[in-house]
């Protein structure tokens, strides 16, 4: 073998042996390289994880709100429309207890009005003087009887029956109210 060829193998073989150092530094850097984007794509999956986990979590809390406000806003609902019906029978109440007491006060008035007419029917009327709507004029009148038509005197000629007509107008509706 000559010196030539030793030299050029060993050449060749140095060569070689740069070559696939660098081929295995190369690989080597890729495979660091490969594992580093690895771990960070495992490093990104867990957060993503992580995120999705608290995501889903504030959705969760997110719906229960939802729920929680359709819930609060039905039962306002509910005591509004309650309200309004507690209100509109306490109206009607109120309207029904004042009609009665309208009643009540109505039929007091015409029982004290009765009971003021028939003691005024009660009691002779007494004057000491009765001018008629006709201008006759009667003294010492003493009224002796109501009834529907008009009203029976005594006075100092003697007695007459007087029409509503010919007495003076508030006679004629205190005598009228006492006769019906």
């Amino acid at each position: 073998m000559s010196k030539k060829y030793v030299i050029g193998l060993w050449l060749v073989i140095t060569v070689l042996v740069g070559v696939l150092g660098l081929t295995a530094y190369v690989y080597n850097q890729r495979g660091l390289k490969v594992a580093a984007l690895t771990e960070l794509v495992q490093k990104q999956d867990a957060r993503i994880q992580q995120y999705q986990g608290e995501l889903m979590k504030q959705q969760e809390l997110i719906g229960l709100t939802r729920q929680q406000s359709a819930e609060m806003i039905a039962a306002e609902k509910k005591m509004r429309l309650d309200a309004m019906n507690s209100f509109a029978q306490y109206k009607t109440e109120i309207e029904e207890q004042k009609a009665q007491a309208m009643a009540i006060a109505q039929a007091e008035m015409k029982a004290q009005e009765q009971a003021a007419a028939k003691k005024a029917a009660e009691v002779p009327q007494r004057f000491k003087f009765l001018k008629t709507t006709d201008g006759r004029i009667y003294f010492r009148v003493k009224v002796m009887e109501v009834d529907q038509e008009g009203v029976t005197i005594m006075h100092s000629d003697g007695g007459t029956k007087l029409t509503y007509a010919q007495l003076p107008q508030e006679l004629a509706q205190k005598f009228q109210a006492t006769s019906n």
